[in-house]
């Protein structure tokens, strides 16, 4: 429901990132992406204005990443600031998730897809990666679904590769 309700507000300018990716050269060599899955969950290393832990999670070697994805097991996940910033300075696509991990999410899935409301959902998640200056979206399903529902997720997951790409050609 928070999904399809939403809509773009105003965001503080210290959590704005006015670093965009450019265009990155698609190269036929191996690709390497980076999923950070910390102890099920991000930690201190999602603040702002960093953290007094100095175990805290960093990542220095950007160079040698193409695609960075934020992955904290939640619905839908949107990069904090500080990883936004840190990838795109680096010249690198940052990744939300869209995660369906347990069977009671399933009707979430259902709902957000079905035909009423499939162009909300896409719009909106869209929007998200605008609004909030990230690349897309690693879709991550671990649930059964019924047969009959799999052209409709791949539908989903054709649409929102494409659309981003319409507002930006860099993600």
């Amino acid at each position: 429901d928070e999904l399809l309700s939403w809509v773009p507000g105003k965001v503080s300018l210290r959590k704005q990132s006015f670093i965009k990716i450019k265009e990155i050269e698609n190269h036929k060599q191996p690709k390497t992406m980076i999923c950070h899955d910390m102890m099920n969950g991000y930690l201190n290393d999602k603040f702002d204005q960093g953290s007094e832990d100095f175990d805290a999670f960093n990542f220095w070697l950007w160079q040698n990443v193409d695609v960075f994805i934020y992955f904290p097991h939640k619905f839908i996940s949107i990069p904090p600031f500080v990883w936004r910033v840190a990838a795109h300075r680096n010249n690198v696509p940052i990744l939300a998730t869209f995660i369906i991990e347990e069977n009671s999410q399933k009707q979430s899935l259902n709902k957000l897809l079905c035909d009423k409301n499939l162009e909300s959902t896409l719009s909106n998640l869209v929007d998200l990666c605008e609004f909030y200056q990230f690349d897309g979206y690693l879709i991550n399903i671990e649930t059964k679904v019924d047969e009959k529902f799999v052209n409709v997720i791949l539908n989903f997951i054709n649409c929102l590769k494409k659309r981003p790409l319409e507002k930006n050609p860099c993600s």
